[in-house]
Formats: structure tokens, sequence, C-alpha cells
């Protein structure tokens, strides 16, 4: 039996839900296949502020909040310069939301999946995909599956949307992953039931303790338990297993914790330990003809930021967004396509170089893991220290690279280099606003060396659209600009100033001369700021 649909999806995890449920909300006619039957049972409570906006998007928030998981202001550990317990909170950083969820996966995803049924999507369980159909071009037209009574069956879409986990399906068929040897640990984990938690204000707070042979995590849950886990160097760990077996490894570990520990004096062992193995990888590449690869489908790094849930949730919306696109628009495609990697793989790099920076930076131990895990300047490559120096200097709203550098040891150059970035974004700042109207007008705009406006997909509401990018050497996929913006930056030529800008843009807005005049200048000064253009004359 065949079923044409606009778009199959694999997976019903967070990122397989949130792209089910936006593809719904457009219209479109989405079949998932989930090989498990919810609520099960997965790892990864820890929640992002980052995510609360895509819970409104998705018209969950209410449901989320409803739930009486437990908020989560902030993060404490034991780690960095001190074995003290040092903690830090949402609030401290620029980002909109003071704090988000620690939740429990079964009652999380469950809402996720309910919702995507709810919006239209048709959500299948007990379904396990087999393969992708594969036509002689090489495009991927569909999947074959077993239905919930076992039967094989095939679906056809002009777009399929792997969101398998760790699974990897589509990455394994066509040979796409990468294994990280950044990361080569493994975890263990259960839940106690009972116990103590932090102190306020941390006591929703996730506790992240270093120890000689790894970290460990308590994520304190609404169901009166705490989930609790160890990352270990993998090869010691495995070592460990086949001699202790997990229970006794899990439990050995755990003993010789402190803070998290004394936590769990009063607590009760589940009695469950769960092993999680073949750890960090990236795909080669996200999207080919027929399909897109999203979530842990398409890279998984170190659990230490509690980024894989927030970046499925991400990755969902930017997949909904490239299938809709796909389907609406077939001659956009492409430029979405590579919108959705390099936005993809953007974020990827950030988590991963700062958790890199975390592993390497911890000089409050010196056992073998983390003497292993030392990086100095030499071990970054120039690629990735500025990009990820850039990022830092910009504040991102997660805040975490904040505290890593400040409660780490990170090589002196790295934090010089950060230091330097910030101090430049700073003087850009002041000497924008040091020029008076005047000196703008008559001054002569021109983009920084490197810099291109080109049109390209541009996400908008629920899908990509053709607009405009500013691409430079730091950003090669490009800052998305809104059409005004853009008109200005084509005539920032190092020829014309300010003021004959405005004239020329005259043409092509309503809004009088002087009013016109006022918008370039501000817009220049606010450009300027930002490092996009400078003046001839400087």
């Amino acid at each position: 039996m065949s079923t044409d649909f606009d778009a199959i999806i694999i997976g019903g995890g967070p990122a397989g839900s949130t792209a089910a449920s936006l593809l719904a909300i457009e219209g479109k006619h989405v079949l998932l296949l989930e090989r498990e039957v919810f609520p099960r049972t997965h790892v990864g409570e820890s929640l992002l502020p980052a995510s609360l906006p895509i819970f409104d998007a998705l018209g969950i928030r209410e449901k989320i909040s409803n739930a009486g998981f437990v908020e989560k202001y902030g993060a404490a550990m034991v780690w960095g310069n001190t074995r003290e317990i040092w903690s830090w909170l949402f609030a401290e950083t620029k980002g909109p939301y003071e704090h988000s969820y620690q939740v429990t996966r079964p009652e999380f995803d469950q809402i996720l999946l309910e919702n995507a049924g709810s919006k239209g999507a048709v959500v299948n369980e007990n379904c396990q995909v087999i393969r992708p159909l594969v036509d002689d071009t090489g495009t991927v037209t569909g999947v074959e599956y077993f239905d919930e009574q076992q039967n094989l069956q095939t679906a056809s879409a002009p777009i399929t949307i792997d969101a398998s986990g760790q699974q990897t399906l589509f990455a394994n068929f066509f040979g796409l992953k990468n294994w990280d040897n950044d990361f080569r640990h493994l975890a263990l984990y259960g839940y106690y039931t009972g116990g103590d938690h932090l102190q306020p204000p941390d006591q929703g707070s996730i506790l992240i303790e270093s120890y000689e042979n790894g970290w460990a995590w308590k994520i304190p849950l609404h169901n009166g338990k705490s989930s609790v886990g160890l990352v270990l160097d993998e090869a010691w760990g495995q070592e460990k297993i086949k001699q202790f077996g997990t229970d006794a490894l899990f439990s050995g570990e755990i003993d010789k914790l402190v803070e998290i520990k004394s936590l769990l004096n009063s607590a009760t062992f589940d009695g469950e330990t769960i092993l999680i193995k073949d750890w960090s990888y990236l795909t080669k590449q996200m999207t080919g003809d027929g399909y897109i690869l999203v979530g842990d489908a398409a890279c998984f790094i170190d659990p230490l930021f509690s980024s894989g849930v927030h970046l499925a949730l991400q990755g969902g919306v930017l997949a909904a967004a490239y299938a809709v696109t796909l389907l609406e628009d077939p001659q956009l495609a492409r430029s979405a396509a590579r919108q959705y990697e390099a936005t993809y793989r953007r974020r990827y790099g950030y988590f991963h170089e700062l958790a890199r920076l975390f592993y390497g930076s911890n000089s409050s131990l010196k056992s073998q893991f983390w003497t292993e895990r030392t990086i100095s300047a030499d071990d970054w490559s120039t690629q990735s220290r500025e990009e990820f120096v850039n990022i830092v200097a910009g504040n991102s709203p997660e805040g975490y690279e904040r505290v890593v550098i400040e409660q780490g040891h990170a090589p002196e150059t790295f934090v010089t280099a950060i230091q330097t970035a910030e101090i430049e974004r700073v003087n850009r700042a002041t000497k924008s606003q040091d020029l008076n109207n005047q000196q703008l007008v008559e001054g002569i705009p021109q983009l920084i060396e490197g810099a291109r406006l080109v049109k390209g997909a541009v996400l908008g509401s629920h899908k990509y659209e053709l607009g405009y990018l500013l691409q430079t050497d730091q950003r090669p996929e490009g800052y998305p600009v809104i059409t005004p913006i853009a008109l200005l930056l084509n005539l920032c030529d190092g020829k014309r100033t300010v003021e004959q800008i405005a004239g020329e843009m005259e043409d092509h807005l309503s809004p009088d001369g002087k009013e016109i005049v006022t918008m370039v200048v501000e817009a220049v000064r606010n450009l300027l700021a930002d490092g996009l253009v400078h003046l001839a004359a400087d």
C-alpha cells in the first residue's frame, strides 16, 4: 500500500513532533512514524530558556506551564578554579527569559507528540521505518516501514524529515556520520526518589559536579525523583563495566562525589542503571535530494550544556520551514537548504566549542581524565577560535560562555582574544554614538572588507522567503536584512555620502526627505556599531 503525503517525518521526539506540528499548521498533509509507543522513557530533562518561544509557536506554552515541571532558573557547578559550588542565573544574562524547565521526558515528549496530532498530522506509533525509498536519480521519494500490525508498508512524499534520533537512520544508510574524537565518552544514569535539593535560589537548577573520573549531573524533577548521571571516558568506562558491571560501576562512582552524594544520602535508587554509548558525531551533510536531517539524527554533542533538546526543537522549526519552502517554492529550496545547514551547523559549533572549552579549562582537578582534556591555544583552529570569539563577544543569550570563561582556566591567548573583540565592539559603539548627525550626514559609508550583499533564502514566518543576506568572512551564510537596509547597504560603496544615499533612497521609499535622512543616519550609526560598515575616511 502506498500513501501520498506532503511530508513524512521519522521519529516523534522533540524534533519530529515540532516539525510535524508546524507543517500541519501550514495545512500540509504530514505522516509521522514513531517506532515506540508513548509515553516512553528518555534522558535529557534539562531545557534552555531559548526554547520557550518555540513552545509559543507550537501553541503549547500553557500546557508546559501547567504540567507542574520544575522551573529552572540557572545552573550550579563544581568545576573550574574551585571545588566549591558556584552558580549563575539566566536572569544575569541579556536573554528575555528568566527560567526554563526541568521536564520528565515521558510527559514532555507526549505533550509534543499529541500536539502534532491535534494540529492535523497523521501520527502512527509502533511503526518501524526500515529504509528510505530512493529513485534512479538518487532522490528520496519516501520510506518503507512496518506498521502497527508488522505489515510492510510504503509511503511517499516530496520530502522526508529524518528525526530518528540516535538511530540515525538516514546517516547510516547514506554513510554520512563522522564520529567526534573530541568527546570519546559514555554515560551511565538512573533515577533516585527523595533526597535533598540545592538551597534557593538554586533549588530548581541542574547541579554539575566534576570529579576525578569525569562529571556528574543531578536534575530535580516534579515527580519527586532526581535524574542522576555520570559522563566517563569511553575506553575507561567500558573496561570498568567489563570488570564490575554497570550497576556496580554507577553506584561506586556516585560514592566518589561530594555535593551530589550528600544530596542523595536520604534518597532511594530506583534500581535501573542505563548505559548510553556511541557518543558524539556530526553528519557530513544534513540535507539531500528529498530529505533533511534534524535533531540527533543530524548531530549529537556531549550533554554538558543541555543543548540536545534545544537543538532538536530549533531544528524542527527550521526543518518545517524548509519543507514548506520545498513544497511551495521549489526554486528557492536549494538556497533554503544551504541556509538550514549553515544555521544548524553554526548552532552546533557554538555548543561544541563551548563544551571543549569547559572540559579543557577545569583546573580544579589533576586526574588523568581532566589532564587528557586540557587544551592550549594551539589546540584551536584559527577558524573555530574566531567563530567562537565572535559569538562570545556578542554575549549570546545562553549565558554559558560567560561563566565558563570567568570560572575556568581558559588559555590566556583565548581570553585575550575575547577581551579584544569585546573592547573593539564597545569602541565601535562608542565611536558611532560620539559622531554627531552632521558628521554622519557628510560621512561616506563603505562595507567592511569581504562583505557582500546577495539574494537568497531568508527565514520568514514558517517558511523561507526570497530576501537579502549580508555575507561576511565571519558569517558566510549571511545576516538576513530587510529590504530598506539592503538598499542602504547596496549604496554603501565608499563613494556616496549618507546625504546622497538618503536622496537616492527617497526615490524608493515614501517618507519625506528629512525623515529619510534621519532614518539613514541612525541605520548607518547602528551598522558602524555592529562593525558591518566603516566610514571611508577612517
